[in-house]
């Protein structure tokens, strides 16, 4: 899978979760995703995690329609 591929995953992942709390080895995807705007950090209790910003939101809503569960 490209890097690519898998900013676009990570999107897809922050897109229909409230929050997603990635596996390690995916953090760095979500990281370029808050670089360019699509995703914010935040803290649930003592865990870091990742939610969908309104820019990213309307750019997985191009991607896939209203999947958000």
């Amino acid at each position: 899978m490209t890097a690519v591929n898998q900013v676009v995953d990570a999107l897809y992942r922050v897109f229909t979760a409230t929050i997603l709390f990635p596996d390690p080895r995916d953090e760095e995807h979500c990281r370029v995703l808050c670089m360019h705007g699509l995703a914010e950090q935040v803290a649930q209790g003592h865990a870091l995690g990742y939610r969908i910003t309104p820019l990213g939101w309307a750019e997985a809503t191009a991607r896939w329609g209203h999947e958000q569960r």
